[in-house]
């Protein structure tokens, strides 16, 4: 049997309809259950039984209910076409040098999606028809904002200033202290270095005493 009909004869047993839908709701509602721990803990691990069991029986509601599993399959289908979008976009951007996981690939899928979902619902009478282009622009606007580069909080420069300052003066500090060392006399050095022996030996002793 071609490979073709092999996969119309699973369409028309559902898999489209009934079997992915399932798998979806299946599984997202189960990873929201381990995530959140509605149903508490045993172990410091969450419930894994009670949450799968109440994922399977989602899954049935919402394959058993016409209108939800029509809605899943519109939504999953927007999600497929935004996801091929933002594929897309991230060659592209690839190809002209860009950063292929950049803020606008996410944005350009995102808005993909919100656009044809909400276009999907209104079209089945979810979303009246005249609140879809407020919507709708509201969903570009979120985009937009998403994208849009955003600055660093004023209360963080002055931080920084005075952490680069700082390693200005160390690098300056280094640099004195070689000069002064290839200036010094012998008897100088001799000095410096029981200096350094002393404070050396007072920081042991003072941390073996603690």
């Amino acid at each position: 049997m071609p490979f073709q009909e092999v996969i119309q004869e699973a369409v028309n047993l559902g898999l489209l309809d009934v079997v992915l839908p399932f798998i979806l709701v299946f599984t997202l509602s189960y990873a929201v259950l381990q995530y959140t721990r509605v149903f508490g803990v045993e172990k410091d691990n969450p419930k894994s039984n009670i949450n799968a069991m109440v994922s399977f029986v989602l899954g049935f509601l919402a394959i058993a209910a016409v209108n939800v599993l029509d809605l899943i399959n519109v939504l999953t289908s927007s999600l497929v076409i935004s996801a091929i979008v933002g594929l897309m976009s991230a060659i592209l951007v690839g190809l002209v040098g860009g950063s292929s996981t950049s803020a606008i690939v996410a944005g350009l899928s995102l808005a993909t999606f919100a656009l044809l979902a909400l276009n999907a619902l209104a079209s089945r009478g979810v979303i009246p028809d005249w609140i879809l282009p407020f919507l709708m622009i509201g969903a570009l606007v979120a985009t937009i904002a998403f994208v849009w580069p955003k600055k660093e909080p004023a209360t963080q420069q002055p931080a920084q200033q005075a952490q680069k300052g700082k390693k200005k003066e160390e690098e300056f500090s280094e640099e004195e202290l070689e000069k002064a060392l290839k200036e010094a006399s012998p008897e100088k050095k001799a000095e410096a270095q029981m200096e350094i022996s002393k404070a050396i030996k007072e920081a042991i002793i003072k941390t073996l005493k603690k």
